[in-house]
């Protein structure tokens, strides 16, 4: 995610990787990176001079990422960027909660390969799981052209809010996105995340960072998805995540010191 500054009180952040009028601009410029496969990192190297700056959205003891010489004038690590759901414990039910978040970035064809991994877990989950449920998945704007995962019991638009919604659940199957997992750990709501083949979001080495956190203790295998039935039945729940304080501060503060 780039990031514009200049004297001018202007500040323009995009959210895409094709941007090269900004290699023209006589400004400050500001790259935000989240985790990336090493053999992607060239892809941010600027053609014609460095960016001013390369904030890392994450703390520095869990990744730094390698970059080309002359790729930036300095990084520096901001810490884990969310949202902090701050809710009280989800509401009695007679029936558990499954939701399932599948995201909205993605193709067609990895919507596709998503969907069906999910159908066939949540077909498992119906077997295993002596007590029924209700799974509900959650819709956004961008995923409604991809349907519906096979088996749900009905859907919701969570506008933006998802991370209310996940903390008022009994337990989620999410996708592996930096903003999904990073408020699912601040809830105590189980989770089993799924990761989306992307090249550049590296959602595979999140999924096997955060798997052991977002399960109660007690219970086996964080990657099989089959542990989900024991906490629909048990309604159990975990200690949330203690990420520290949010990095969208420290971002801030680094973008306007560079105008």
């Amino acid at each position: 995610m780039p990031a514009a500054a200049g004297p001018t009180p202007f500040i323009a952040v995009l959210d895409t990787m094709n941007l090269p009028e900004l290699e023209d601009r006589a400004k400050a410029r500001i790259l935000i990176l989240r985790e990336t496969p090493h053999e992607h990192l060239s892809r941010f190297h600027p053609h014609h001079c460095p960016w001013t700056r390369i904030l890392i959205a994450n703390p520095a003891d869990h990744w730094v990422p390698q970059m080309p010489d002359g790729t930036s004038q300095g990084l520096v690590s901001v810490g884990w960027i969310y949202r902090n759901t701050e809710m009280p414990a989800p509401p009695a039910r007679r029936r558990a909660l499954l939701l399932i978040a599948t995201g909205g970035g993605g193709t067609a064809q990895t919507s596709a390969e998503i969907y069906d991994r999910i159908g066939t877990l949540l077909s498992q989950l119906r077997a295993a799981c002596p007590v029924p449920f209700d799974a509900v998945q959650a819709i956004g704007p961008r995923a409604k052209a991809f349907g519906q995962v096979s088996g749900i019991d009905g859907t919701i638009d969570p506008g933006g809010n998802l991370n209310q919604h996940f903390m008022t659940a009994d337990a989620v199957i999410s996708t592996a996105g930096y903003n999904s997992v990073l408020e699912l750990a601040t809830t105590s709501t189980p989770a089993h995340l799924i990761a989306i083949p992307r090249s550049i979001d590296n959602q595979n080495d999140r999924v096997a960072h955060w798997a052991p956190h977002l399960s109660p203790n007690g219970t086996i295998h964080p990657t099989n998805g089959l542990w989900l039935a024991k906490v629909l039945q048990h309604r159990l729940r975990r200690p949330p995540v203690i990420l520290g304080p949010s990095g969208e501060d420290q971002a801030a503060q680094a973008i306007l010191a560079t105008g």
